[in-house]
């Protein structure tokens, strides 16, 4: 159902109870009360046995009709768990391609410093430059692009 409507543009999905009720079996994350102050947490379900077991139960609380309320309750909390697992960690991927930057710059600084002036990089903030110096001085002449 989320496929037709986001994959094949297909219009609009209407939700019935039985999708959401579809949706909920399907989650890998539970409710459960905190011990400490009575607030409710989501917690993971490890492995298949655990997810059968939970499954059972849904289909047991199933025969009595959960009220609208508490089925878009239990809904927003489930879809608010599975986000966690798809976000992708841009901060960390940034972090990562910066490092990269600084250790290529590291590994061809002399080399570019005799084909550029030493200033070629000035700050921190021109590191992706780099990349294209590189590529400038593979390009122009062959021995050069060998040094690097």
């Amino acid at each position: 159902m989320i496929a037709e409507r986001y994959l094949r543009d297909s219009g609009q999905v209407d939700l019935s109870p039985e999708h959401v009720e579809e949706i909920l079996s399907r989650s890998k994350w539970q409710e459960e009360e905190s011990k400490e102050d009575g607030t409710l947490v989501l917690s993971q379900v490890e492995g298949s046995k655990d997810l059968k077991q939970k499954r059972q139960r849904k289909k047991m609380i199933e025969g009595a009709q959960l009220p609208a309320d508490e089925l878009i309750r239990s809904l927003a909390l489930a879809l608010g768990a599975e986000t966690l697992e798809y976000a992708f960690p841009y901060l960390l991927m940034h972090r990562m391609c910066w490092r990269f930057l600084r250790s290529l710059k590291e590994a061809c600084d002399p080399i570019l410093r005799q084909l550029h002036t030493p200033t070629y990089v000035e700050n921190e903030t021109e590191l992706p430059f780099v990349v294209g110096y590189i590529f400038v001085a593979a390009s122009n002449d062959e021995r050069e692009g060998a040094m690097l």
